[in-house]
C-alpha cells in the first residue's frame, strides 16, 4: 500500500493510524460484513445509558 507524503505525517502523529487501532477498524469491518453486528436505536441507547 502506498502512502502520501501527507499521510504518512498524519501516521506519525495522529492515533486513528496506530497499528492498534487500524487491527480494531480492520475486525470491525470483517464483524460488518459477515452480519455479527448489533443495531440500536437511539431510544435504546438511551435507556441503556439511564439504567
Amino acid at each position: 500500500m502506498s502512502y502520501s507524503v501527507k499521510q504518512q505525517a498524519i501516521n506519525i502523529y495522529d492515533p486513528f493510524y496506530s497499528e492498534k487501532n487500524q487491527a480494531r477498524l480492520r475486525e470491525s469491518v470483517a464483524q460488518y460484513k459477515t452480519g455479527k453486528m448489533t443495531v440500536k436505536t437511539m431510544e435504546e441507547l438511551e435507556a441503556m445509558e439511564s439504567k
